[in-house]
């Protein structure tokens, strides 16, 4: 798959903002979110050495 762009449930082709999970290791998963539906996908993609992620809040846009 060259682009990951429209949602596999419901066809939604606006991108992804993204979710974080820690999981059991340490690490931070990064998860798309679909914006439509909620679908969320696991892309195999995770931090490492994030053991201090901590959200803070910024600016809003």
């Amino acid at each position: 798959m060259e682009e990951f762009r429209a949602c596999l449930n419901c066809s939604c082709a606006k991108g992804f903002p993204v979710s974080f999970r820690r999981t059991s290791t340490g690490k931070v998963r990064i998860m798309p979110v679909c914006p439509n539906c909620g679908q969320a996908y696991d892309a195999g993609r995770s931090t490492s050495g994030a053991e201090t992620f901590k959200a803070e809040k910024r600016l809003l846009y």
